[in-house]
């Protein structure tokens, strides 16, 4: 049995844990801060606004979306892909209809 924290067999973590720890984090503050029905949940879920979170400063707009928009480069080398750069589109680049 693994003990708690301990990472894949390859030594490495699962790049996305984190987005899925602050998606869990913000999931849970909107049950939270909700009337307890689902429309409440998502009613706080879609105006949600979170400082110095796991991934930063972001907030979750009406669509679902959030104003952080980073996108993760890889590079494959022998077969195995690894984090190359992280950029984020500057807001110019995005259409809002």
């Amino acid at each position: 049995m693994k003990s708690f924290g301990a990472t894949q067999t390859s030594g490495t973590v699962d790049p996305y844990s984190t987005y899925a720890a602050q998606a869990a984090l913000v999931l849970l503050s909107s049950i939270g801060s909700s009337n307890g029905t689902r429309a409440g949940v998502a009613s706080q879920l879609l105006t949600a606004k979170v400082i110095n979170g796991l991934l930063g400063t972001f907030s979750i707009n009406k669509n679902g979306d959030t104003t952080s928009n980073p996108v993760t480069q890889y590079k494959v080398v022998d077969g195995k892909s690894t984090t190359f750069k992280v950029i984020t589109p500057p807001l110019t680049l995005v259409h809002v209809s």
